[in-house]
């Protein structure tokens, strides 16, 4: 079984993506994705990653919800980590209730992440603030897809109105607000493309905005009312281009008589009440206040004198009014164990339309006995396998962050430390007299990701391409260095079916017999049993340095804290070389606390020592005094199984 992502794109620019949708991006295997989203996010995943365009276009044909949530399913259940890319954040009009259900009654694991909803973007990138403390002091977003299912009273009476979805209503939703007592001369903004280079922003007003617009395509906007708008003049950087002017708003001195419901200050005498014989008001003359506003026909049952909302999942049915919530003395029964709905036995009394502040005081709910006649237990949430454990990383600088990612994938909590600092070789002179007599060689050798970057990064410099490989073949070791070298455009002709060295010669194609090679690696410290073996079948191997590995200046400072505190569970080594410099870093950085031991040792008595393989499980019983873990399959993903399977198993 896979895992399935709802991810917020946010409102339609690359820059304005979390890091979260970012990381997960770049492992997803399948990219169910809608029509907004920039389509610079579409480079971020794998070039393996399988992507289907599910975007719902205004007027043209396009997948059904339910076929959406089919597809969601079958990759899931095929096994792939599924990327739901959903423009804006999920839960705003993202129809992402629909999709999780179905996921559920599927038993799909799925996770939600969040996205910046255009609804809160635009006005913000359109200098118009959705809140102020004298202007707006709340608003409403809504969708105004099927304008006649909305409350065009309620909404007339709000200080701030977001609309999506509503370009092709727009002269409706002129017209409704303006029925409903709303000024004509209220400011409104359409703002078209939010957040791209091609944003466009249109201020006016209720009775000329239609006009403005006429004959502009303005989908995808998003459309603000309120008084807030007016304040976009003033909250222009002085660097952007001057703005059209806008109604006439100007805090501190005066506000249209239309726009408000008044009263005078207490201490001030006033005998008019505001009309036409007042067309303007002085704010330090009046309490401005906003009209009611509609509220939700039932109250939140945060609000609910009795309603523990941890215990209880409560799905009121439509047709249902509850007055009683399920009782406290039901301590066993937990939101993770239970999926409850109401039955009849519970009522819901609504607020009435215009609330008082009488009637604006939570109900005081009286228990009943609740019916659990349809209450089905639900499997508890399994934790995942390495919730709770810290694992420390020692790898390549920069090189961590995959496989510190698939850890956190497994629950872990990740603290890296790396252990390696690649660099240049002292000299590049022996690699670029190889590549300038490529035409000699029959194979060339790539051990790592480092000889492949390094590699190519000459090649390059050189003014070669990858035609100046010619005829040679490319043998590589490795999951990792094969996707490296895919990454360049060349497919290895050879890949030795187990992940170290010595597989390579043990599986080699062809005969090694008078073979010319060329092996681009470590400037020191590297083995020297590959070339002997490849030497002994009788070929000529030309070892160049292309990079070079030290040991970093010092332990990175949550590593070290880590170990002072005895917080790490397990540690993980790639290669002989981390093992090596993780114990002289100990050595320098943190003092011998147990006498008769090495540093090393009495650092690591409780913690599990996890090997990627035979080589690096060599070093670490040599300065580490055993190894708790070694993977079967010689990769990061095989190490973490190990790891997984180790931890499951002990505990």
């Amino acid at each position: 079984m896979g895992k399935v992502y709802l991810v917020g794109a946010g409102p339609g620019n690359i820059e304005y993506l979390t890091i979260r949708a970012q990381q997960l991006l770049e492992q997803a295997e399948v990219l169910i994705y809608d029509a907004l989203v920039d389509e610079r996010l579409l480079t971020l995943v794998p070039p393996n990653c399988i992507q289907f365009d599910m975007g719902k276009r205004g007027g043209r044909p396009s997948p059904s919800q339910s076929e959406i949530n089919q597809l969601m399913v079958e990759q899931c259940r095929q096994g792939k980590q599924v990327v739901r890319l959903k423009s804006g954040d999920p839960f705003i009009f993202g129809r992402a209730t629909s999709e999780i259900l179905s996921l559920q009654e599927a038993n799909c694991p799925f996770e939600v992440v969040p996205g910046i909803s255009s609804a809160l973007a635009a006005p913000l990138l359109a200098g118009i603030p959705l809140t102020d403390t004298v202007l707006s002091r709340g608003f409403a977003v809504v969708s105004a897809h099927e304008p006649e299912e909305l409350d065009w009273e309620a909404l007339a009476r709000l200080e701030t109105v977001v609309i999506l979805m509503g370009t092709r209503h727009l002269g409706e939703i002129v017209k409704q607000l303006q029925r409903h007592k709303r000024s004509p001369s209220s400011p409104i903004a359409v703002i078209r493309d939010c957040g791209r280079p091609e944003q466009q922003v249109w201020v006016g007003t209720l009775k000329d905005i239609v006009k403005q617009t006429t004959g502009i395509s303005l989908s995808p906007a998003v459309i603000v009312i309120g008084e807030v708008v007016g304040l976009r003049d003033y909250l222009q950087s002085p660097s952007e281009p001057e703005v059209p002017s806008s109604p006439e708003v100007v805090i501190g001195e005066e506000l249209r008589v239309e726009a408000w419901d008044v009263k005078p200050l207490p201490e001030l005498k006033v005998d008019t009440s505001p009309g036409e014989e007042l067309p303007v008001l002085n704010l330090e003359q009046w309490n401005v206040e906003p009209s009611p506003e509609l509220n939700d026909d039932t109250l939140p049952p945060e609000e609910s004198p009795g309603f523990n909302v941890a215990q209880w999942d409560v799905k009121p049915l439509p047709e249902l009014k509850v007055d009683n919530p399920p009782p406290e003395e039901s301590p066993d029964l937990t939101i993770e164990q239970l999926n409850i709905e109401i039955s009849q036995a519970l009522e819901v009394n609504p607020l009435p339309v215009e609330p008082s502040p009488e009637n604006l005081q939570p109900v005081n709910l009286q228990p009943v006995n609740l019916q659990l006649d349809n209450v089905q237990p639900s499997p508890l949430t399994p934790s995942l396998p390495l919730t709770g454990k810290t694992v420390l990383v020692t790898r390549s600088a920069g090189q961590s962050s995959h496989f510190s990612y698939l850890l956190q994938q497994e629950g872990a909590e990740v603290i890296e430390m790396p252990a390696l600092v690649i660099t240049p070789p002292s000299s590049w002179e022996e690699l670029d007299h190889a590549i300038a007599q490529l035409y000699n060689f029959d194979w060339l050798i790539l051990t790592s990701s480092n000889g492949v970057e390094y590699f190519f990064e000459r090649l390059h410099a050189q003014g070669k391409t990858n035609r100046a490989l010619g005829t040679v073949q490319i043998a590589v070791v490795g999951k990792k260095t094969a996707a490296s070298l895919k990454a360049h455009g060349l497919e290895p002709d050879f890949i030795p079916p187990n992940f170290v060295a010595d597989s390579l010669v043990e599986h080699f194609p062809e005969p090694l017999e008078g073979k010319s090679i060329l092996f681009p690696r470590v400037e020191s410290g590297g083995r020297d049993v590959l070339v002997k073996q490849i030497t002994a079948q009788g070929a000529e191997v030309t070892e160049v340095a292309a990079y070079e590995s030290g040991c970093p200046a010092q332990m990175a400072p949550a590593a070290k804290t880590a170990l002072q505190q005895q917080r790490v569970d397990i540690i993980t080594f790639a290669s002989s070389k981390t093992v090596k410099h993780f114990v002289q870093l100990l050595e320098t950085s943190l003092p011998e606390d147990a006498p008769g031991l090495p540093i090393a040792q009495s650092r690591l008595e409780n913690v599990c020592v996890a090997s990627i393989g035979p080589q690096t499980s060599i070093t670490c019983r040599q300065l580490l005094g055993r190894v708790d873990v070694e993977a079967q399959e010689y990769t990061l993903e095989g190490l973490i199984q190990a790891i997984v399977q180790w931890t499951t198993d002990r505990y």
